[in-house]
């Protein structure tokens, strides 16, 4: 009976991991609409007074725009650019483990089939080999770590914004604090998504493994979840943490910090204006810059994530991220850190897309969106 009992509690875990993600989800992108907004207003009439010293920016203001809440509230609208850009992040996946130096150690039972060669070979061998629908193998485990990651991402930020560092004199926010929080907040934000992570990148291979006629690992999300947990225990979810949060906090950096100064620069030095033409340019050498920072990383991550383990739920092929890291340059070169590149940048200036449409001029998105939460509009999927 004992063995029983703890498969149940090793299937309950995930559930009620996710369960939880989808309640915080909810109660957070839910209850700072508009409507809600008011009623909070209404049942509590001390918040409809401005605070003193608030100025113009006060708890009401706050409250009607939405802030992130309202930003993170509009699922429908952001759920199509995640969905049609999920391919990308797969291909990008794939990219990254292919020509791996370290399966060498393990002998033939990991060698590689004929590796791929660029994204679009890529995207079209996974197609013609596993099927049209392998493009989106692992896009349950996106959505929940698109829940988790945004969700913390955004919390943790206001509270920085508004406890922690504060405005200035002027009730200016000033851009070193945005960046330093941008990343303190990106940070948290993928320490708490990082089980999902892991059974996101692990599922992506799964299909490779097939064509290897190695044996599949999982039957599904919660099945996935189950084992790691049972194999590693919690610390087994959260493999690869280092690089992974060491990958949040560089893209943060990177595109808060470029998108910032190349604004600003344009609205300058040429005669455009703060418009969404401004706003597409700024966004394209932001996606740039932090994908530049953060391919390494991220390259590092997903090898740690999915390289084999033993009975103890440890790694075969690397003791550390610096040990992964090691390994790859000397095995492979110092580009092989930027492999999933160019997918990985698209799928950044994809999301843009859809985003630059929904906050164009007059539409109600752009309306209820505060000027101060811009960066996280902008692009909260990192």
């Amino acid at each position: 009976m004992a063995p029983k009992r703890r498969a149940v509690r090793g299937t309950t875990f995930p559930r009620s991991l996710v369960g939880f993600a989808l309640l915080f989800s909810y109660q957070f992108c839910g209850a700072l609409q508009p409507g809600a907004a008011r009623k909070a207003v209404g049942s509590r009439g001390r918040l409809a007074e401005p605070s003193e010293g608030n100025g113009p920016r006060s708890t009401t203001r706050r409250l009607k725009t939405g802030g992130p809440g309202r930003v993170a509230g509009q699922p429908r609208r952001w759920a199509p650019a995640r969905r049609a850009t999920f391919p990308l992040d797969l291909t990008k996946t794939r990219l990254q483990m292919q020509g791996e130096a370290a399966l060498a150690r393990l002998g033939d039972s990991a060698r590689e089939s004929a590796p791929y060669r660029g994204m679009v070979r890529t995207a079209l061998g996974i197609i013609q080999e596993e099927g049209f629908l392998k493009l989106w193998q692992g896009v349950t485990p996106a959505i929940y770590r698109h829940i988790v990651y945004s969700g913390g991402r955004m919390v943790t930020y206001e509270h920085l914004r508004e406890v922690v560092f504060g405005k200035s004199e002027d009730k200016h926010y000033p851009l070193w604090k945005s960046v330093i929080g941008g990343m303190m907040a990106g940070v948290v934000g993928q320490f708490l998504a990082n089980p999902t992570d892991l059974v996101k990148v692990q599922m992506q291979m799964e299909g490779k493994r097939k064509l290897e006629g190695k044996p599949l690992r999982f039957r599904g999300v919660h099945h996935a979840f189950a084992k790691i947990l049972s194999e590693g225990g919690i610390r087994g979810l959260w493999a690869g943490w280092v690089p992974n949060i060491q990958r949040a906090a560089l893209v943060n950096m990177g595109d808060l910090t470029t998108y910032d100064t190349v604004k600003h620069y344009l609205v300058l030095n040429t005669p455009l204006e703060d418009n969404i033409m401004t706003h597409g340019l700024s966004s394209l050498c932001s996606g740039l810059v932090a994908s530049i920072l953060g391919t390494p990383a991220d390259v590092i991550k997903s090898r740690i994530m999915n390289q084999p383990r033993d009975k103890q739920g440890r790694g075969l092929l690397y003791k550390s991220s610096t040990d992964c890291l090691i390994q790859a340059v000397q095995g492979e070169g110092f580009m092989s850190l930027y492999k999933g590149f160019l997918p990985s940048w698209l799928r950044m200036q994809c999301g843009w897309i859809t985003q630059g449409h929904l906050m164009r001029p007059g539409t109600e998105f752009q309306e209820d969106l505060n000027p101060e939460h811009l960066p996280w509009a902008r692009r909260f999927d990192l």
